[in-house]
């Protein structure tokens, strides 16, 4: 008898579980109208053709890629396909939340980061994105526009893609 109750109590909590995340997921998204298919490329207006420059910052180690024709170099290394699959992979990450803050950078772990993803283009425009924590569910996590007020939220997918191309060219 007192394992079905355990069982009827473990199903409880998984249910209770289950529906918090509904309305957590809920409250994120209510209010907020934001287009279904925006992208980390069409929301800072990225221009895969036009980057010449990728600066990765990981755990305070620095890794820099600069075009060089139609190859990416790093140092004298070549990394056009490492560069260049995670150039399609981040400019075609899928925004998932858009919200503005103003004091509580903290809150999201962006204040003092470990790791920022720096795209120059040939036009000179630089942009600067700064990667936080994860959000409380664990799937995604807060960026932000060095300078902006508004974060993102992104799958965290992109921790496993930057350390993957970290990987590959050091």
């Amino acid at each position: 008898m007192s394992n079905n109750r355990l069982l009827i109590n473990i199903v409880l909590i998984f249910v209770l579980v289950i529906s918090i995340n509904i309305a957590n997921s809920y409250k994120m998204s209510e209010g907020n109208d934001i287009d279904k298919d925006l992208t980390l490329s069409s929301a800072y207006d990225i221009e895969y053709g036009n980057l010449c420059e990728i600066n990765f910052m990981l755990l305070k180690q620095v890794i820099i890629c600069r075009k060089s024709g139609n190859q990416w170099m790093s140092g004298n290394n070549i990394c056009t396909s490492v560069i260049g699959e995670f150039i399609e992979f981040i400019t075609g990450l899928p925004v998932v939340d858009k919200f503005e803050v103003n004091d509580r950078i903290k809150e999201y772990g962006l204040e003092d980061a470990d790791t920022k993803i720096i795209l120059k283009q040939w036009n000179g425009k630089i942009i600067e994105f700064t990667v936080g924590g994860m959000n409380p569910g664990g799937v995604a996590i807060y960026i932000r526009k060095s300078d902006e007020k508004e974060i993102i939220l992104v799958g965290s997918i992109i921790l496993t893609e930057l350390k993957h191309v970290a990987e590959r060219i050091i």
